[in-house]
This record gives structure tokens, sequence and C-alpha cells, in this order.
């Protein structure tokens, strides 16, 4: 795996803390002794996608300016991570082994993942997702290909002209990679994914939504209606619902309500009883799907349910007007 410089630089400083660990706490003899962040080359690392429990464990071979991990698309695939330019980590091997713990995590649907409950040691090529079987092994790319290309021949068409991982697994063979451009430098520019430059969702929406606009091959309404579609729609509804089937729970001991007390304090301690869904995580996307993305979204049927949940938000935390009036307007 190559690493980035500034992830090579946090585990170096994070080498030193577990050295002091087995130190002081231990009582064992330090382990990684690192001094500088070359010497963290062949060191073993786990690697952890986002909103999975098993990492995988890789072995660092060098540093890069770029803010990615370079590695086999196989070893990937494993993490269940696409090359796509999502977010990764990756932590020292022993650092997972002697200081993590479930006692750590919330009993919580969810609080398992993020966490390296389970570790892979080997690889089996083959049980990975069969979209990195795809990759190609080939040294030349055979003037038959172009030919089937320029005649516009099925993908079926052309497979035994283009050997990819997924033959060699069908035959058995040893897996091996291959390239076809030799390069003096795997990095390119720009160093940053614009996703993780971006700070807000909104920045990240209006940048995506340029780029269709500014590509001829894309179509900004299909990008917009997708987004809506397959994102913030579905954010907007399940929000909302998870907004009125909320339990409650008390700020002082957590015990938990399905409906509040109606003295709005707890049973066991007369704690404080506070909400554990709250508006801002229902109206969050409203602004940004209203003054962005509806603009651009063509399909009618969509257009509707976006407004049908937007209203039934809106009207749900509708602002009352509060009048001031005295006793005389009863009488």
């Amino acid at each position: 795996v190559v690493i980035p410089k500034k992830a090579a630089e946090h585990l170096l400083k994070v080498s030193k803390f577990i050295d002091e660990v087995l130190v002081k706490l231990a009582g064992m003899p330090p382990f990684y002794k690192m001094n500088e962040v070359d010497d963290l080359i062949g060191t073993l690392i786990v690697a952890l996608s986002p909103h999975t429990y098993a990492g995988v464990v890789g072995r660092i071979v060098g540093f890069t300016d770029s803010m990615v991990c370079f590695a086999h698309p196989i070893f990937h695939a494993a993490k269940r991570r696409d090359c796509d330019g999502d977010e990764d980590s990756i932590m020292l091997l022993l650092d997972p082994l002697i200081n993590f713990s479930k006692l750590y995590l919330p009993d919580r649907v969810g609080g398992r993942m993020d966490s390296p409950l389970l570790i892979t040691v080997t690889i089996n090529p083959e049980e990975v997702d069969e979209q990195a079987h795809n990759v190609d092994i080939c040294y030349r790319i055979p003037l038959k290909f172009y030919e089937a290309a320029e005649k516009g021949k099925h993908i079926s068409e052309v497979l035994d002209i283009i050997p990819t991982i997924k033959s060699l697994i069908e035959k058995g063979s040893e897996i091996r990679t291959a390239f076809t451009h030799p390069q003096s430098s795997l990095e390119t520019r720009p160093a940053e994914s614009s996703y993780k430059r971006y700070g807000s969702m909104l920045e990240k929406i209006v940048g995506q939504l340029k780029l269709a606009e500014r590509i001829s091959a894309v179509d900004v309404h299909y990008v917009a209606e997708k987004m809506a579609e397959t994102h913030l729609l579905s954010d907007i509804l399940g929000n909302a619902r998870a907004f009125f089937l909320q339990k409650f729970r008390c700020k002082k001991c957590g015990a938990r309500y399905r409906r509040p007390p109606l003295t709005n304090t707890c049973v066991k301690c007369g704690g404080e009883i506070v909400q554990t869904v709250f508006r801002g995580a229902v109206e969050k996307y409203i602004e940004l799907v209203e003054d962005i993305l509806l603009k651009n979204i063509r399909n009618e049927y969509l257009r509707q349910r976006i407004m049908v949940a937007i209203n039934n938000v809106k009207t749900t935390f509708e602002k009352e007007e509060k009048e001031q009036v005295s006793l005389e307007d009863f009488f």
C-alpha cells in the first residue's frame, strides 16, 4: 500500500504512543522504535472502509503527496470499497490489537460500524466483489480490440481478446498484474478530491452540478434528478420518519422512553428528558433541494414527490405567530 505522506506523519506519532503504552502501562519493551517517516516502510497496517467492521492487513511500501491510498483493486475490493475516491482509513496493526475493545462501542443500531471487529490477513481473490475481477492484465492492447471497438461490438464479444483477473481465476492461475503505459510517477493533480475539500453538502452539490454543466457528455438534469431521488429525498423522508417515531432519553441516567412522561422528568432519577432526533436533522436539506435541485429537475413525478415531502416538513415545523393578548380580549 502506498499511503499519503500526511497519513505517514500521523502514523509515526501513533507508533510513539503505542511504544509508550507498552513501556509505561504493560511493562514491555517498545515495538516500533521509529524516529522518522521512512521507518514506516515495510510496516503492517490495517485498512478499514467507512461503515464496515472488517479490516484488511496490508504493508506500507511507499508514500505519495496525493491524498489517496494506492493499492491493488483486489485489496480495495476486500475492504468493500470501490476505487472511486471515497474516504478510507488506515491504522498500525498493533493499534487495534491492543487499544480496541467492544466495550468502547455504543449499544445501538450501527454501533459496530467503523470498528475493526474482524481482520482479514489473507485475501482470497475469488471472494471479493466481481467488479475487481474485470481489471485487465495485458501489457499491450491488441489491434483486434480497437477493430472491435470501431465496429461497436458488445463487451462480451471481446472478453477473449483482453485477459482479466477473472480469466486467471477461472483457469486457477496465479493472480498477476500488468500495465500498458509505463509511468515515472503515480501522482496526479489535483492531489485531493474536491468532495473532501468542500466542507458542506451544499458546496458539494453545487460543485457536482457545475461540473456536469461543463461536460457535454453529461446531462445536468439527469444528475440533479439522481441526486435528489437516490440521496436527498430518501434522507428527508427517512429523517422525518425517524423524528416522528423517535424515543426520548434522560440526560442524567440515560434511561429511554417510548413516550416522554407528562412531568417531562425521568421517573428513575428526576433528570431532564430530551429528544434523540432533532428538527435540524429533518430540515437540513430542504433549502438545498428547493434552491439548487428543483430548477434542474424535469421529471414531473419526482418534482411533485419532492414538493409533497418538503410541504409536509414545513407544515410540521411551521412557526406559530404568537400575538400578545390581554385578559380583556377574553371578555
